[in-house]
This record gives structure tokens, C-alpha cells and sequence, in this order.
């Protein structure tokens, strides 16, 4: 399927029935919704600028990033349908859902380069299936402009692991960006802060022969391991 087809020339009678189903029906809604918006908090009317169906929402981010004229942009994740709109909502949260489910985002919402936007977590990652040790695993994140990545909550470690399962096979250790600091061994990020998600193994961590600084996440929880083994990792970038 070739992505975010632009909607020109004569319908079938499917793609009629989905655009008089969710384009007219999200014309009107979106104009509703921001007569409500406008009059209640002085804020800018969108105005739809170009339309596409068949389109993920990371080619609908990566389609406004491109345009210069796109400010934010609206996605159905069920009908797979892109709007793209010239205003940007000043106030609004990062995502709303309106009508049946189409979501809105700000163009400050995308991924560059292979990275992959996770709407739901607002996190753009990466997974290195190259292994590195840990020094180096953190380098190669930064050439990219990115951090290793650090775990939240068990939200972001059931997505994180899912894509462990389906890219390198379920139980892979993979670096996690955390690790001893010390002789007291306390547990910091990457940016010097102290680590509060540390859903350790049992028994975890054990420190065995007395040199395991870093942190492997393998399925659902962490588990401390020497630093210079080669490792599968992941990277991050957040969202300015």
C-alpha cells in the first residue's frame, strides 16, 4: 500500500463513503469544535490545509514537519486519514481526541531521521541492534542527537519490551541509560539525576564480582551487569 495517497480525482464508492463519513463529518466537527475553542479561550481557528488517507501517523508528522505552511495537523488512527492545518492551538495539550477519534498534534510531534514517534508515551526511540558496550552505546546516541534511553514507568517498559519481542526476540538484555555511581553504588540517570523506576529482578541488584554499573532490562526488569559487554540498546529523543 503506497502511504498517505492524496484524496484527487473520483472517488469509489468506499472512499466516498469514508470521506462523507469522516471528512465532512470532521470538517464540520473540527469547525464546531473550535467555534467553542475560540469563543471560550481566544484561540486560533485551523484551517485545513491538505488531506490524505492511507497514512500512518509518523508520514502524516513527517508530511507537516515538511511543509512550511503546516502548523499542526489531525489524525484518525482508525481510518488511517491525515489532515493537515495552518493555525496552531496555543494552550491545547499535546494530543486531543475530538470526534471518532481523530487526534491532534502539534508540529513540534515527529521523529527525525529512522526514529519512531510514539504517540501514547510522547517518545521518539530507536533500537540499535548493533551491539555496543555501554560507553558506547551512550556515544552513539549522542551522535545522533539523542540520549540512551531511560525508562519512565511500567508503560513505557511494556512498550519498549514489545518491541524487543518483535525486533530481536523476547528476553534480549538491552542497555537501559542508568547506572552505579559511587561506592555507595547509587543509581543515576544520564543526566546525574537519581534513578526512581527501578524495577530490579529478585534478588537485583547483586553486584556480582563486584563490578556490575550498568543496567540490563530483560523482559520486564532490570538487572545489574558489567559495563563493557556487547549489548543491544536503545536511544531517545525528546520532543522540543
Amino acid at each position: 500500500m503506497v502511504p498517505c495517497r492524496t484524496m484527487t480525482g473520483i472517488y469509489s464508492l468506499y472512499a466516498f463513503f469514508l470521506s462523507s463519513l469522516t471528512v465532512g463529518f470532521s470538517a464540520q466537527a473540527v469547525s464546531t469544535w473550535n467555534q467553542d475553542l475560540d469563543s471560550e479561550n481566544n484561540l486560533d481557528t485551523s484551517v485545513t490545509l491538505w488531506e490524505k488517507n492511507d497514512c500512518p501517523l509518523i508520514d502524516c508528522a513527517m508530511r507537516c514537519n515538511q511543509d512550511p505552511s503546516c502548523e499542526s495537523y489531525f489524525h484518525s488512527p482508525s481510518l488511517q486519514i491525515c489532515l493537515g492545518t495552518q493555525s496552531y492551538k496555543r494552550g491545547l495539550p499535546s494530543s486531543k481526541t475530538i470526534d471518532q477519534g481523530l487526534l491532534y498534534y502539534t508540529k513540534k510531534q515527529y521523529c527525525d531521521g529512522d526514529y519512531i514517534f510514539n504517540p501514547t508515551l510522547d517518545l521518539c526511540y530507536k533500537l540499535h541492534v548493533e551491539n555496543k558496550i555501554f560507553n558506547d552505546a551512550m556515544t552513539a546516541c549522542e551522535t545522533e542527537g539523542a540520549k540512551i534511553l531511560v525508562l519512565r514507568n511500567q508503560n513505557e517498559m511494556n512498550f519498549i519490551q514489545s518491541v524487543v519481542s518483535s525486533k530481536v526476540g523476547a528476553g534480549t538484555p538491552v542497555y537501559i541509560g542508568i547506572r552505579a555511581i559511587g561506592v555507595n553504588r547509587v543509581w543515576k540517570l544520564f543526566n546525574g539525576q537519581n534513578g526512581t523506576y527501578l524495577p530490579w529482578s529478585y534478588q537485583e541488584p547483586d553486584n556480582f564480582q563486584g563490578n556490575s554499573n550498568c543496567v540490563l532490562l530483560i523482559n520486564v526488569n532490570y538487572y545489574d551487569d558489567p559495563c563493557n559487554i556487547l549489548r543491544p540498546f536503545f536511544c531517545q529523543k525528546f520532543i522540543k
